[in-house]
């Protein structure tokens, strides 16, 4: 978790709306005036793992790992938003990839680093350790192999498209 940032939500309260701006990897706090502060770079990932929850695997109806599925869905949600073509495999390539590290230097790979960046989001607020990242990480790439599998190349993809775009409808 990161400490810094939490202390600085807390010191605004209400009175200010939090700006994460994923490309740039920083937040903001925005006033009611209208008025941005000085950004605040997220911490690498790295520096941000906690003791965890202690969890040997994953259920998607336990709602301790939300945030972090959440994170990673998210992120895949968006990318396949931005980008229509985007396939199954790809996601399924970034998810092993940050399975076995995910604090891995992914720079060359746009959806990797995506996924990354929401996770250090996600961790920036929550109690995970590695352990749990992992897992979450396998979770979601095990959802996306079986929906791949069931319904096609965007099998995955429309399913959390479906699914995501619903709540952030809400």
């Amino acid at each position: 978790m990161d400490d810094t940032l939490i202390a600085m939500i807390k010191e605004r309260g209400d009175k200010s709306k939090l700006l994460i701006d994923l490309a740039k990897q920083t937040v903001a706090f925005k006033d009611d005036a209208g008025e941005t502060g000085e950004p605040y770079a997220i911490k690498p990932l790295a520096e941000l793992y906690g003791k965890g929850t202690g969890i040997d695997s994953v259920d998607f109806k336990d709602d301790s790992f939300l945030p972090l599925l959440m994170a990673i869905e998210e992120a895949l949600y968006d990318a396949y938003r931005a980008q229509p073509s985007l396939t199954d495999a790809a996601a399924l390539f970034a998810l092993d990839r940050l399975c076995m590290s995910p604090e891995a230097d992914v720079r060359n790979d746009p959806l990797a680093c995506d996924i990354q960046i929401g996770i250090r989001v996600a961790l920036s607020f929550n109690d995970y350790s590695r352990q749990d990242v992992r897992l979450g990480l396998r979770k979601v790439k095990q959802s996306a192999a079986r929906h791949n599998k069931l319904a096609g190349t965007r099998g995955y993809l429309n399913f959390i498209r479906k699914h995501l775009g619903k709540q952030r409808a809400i």
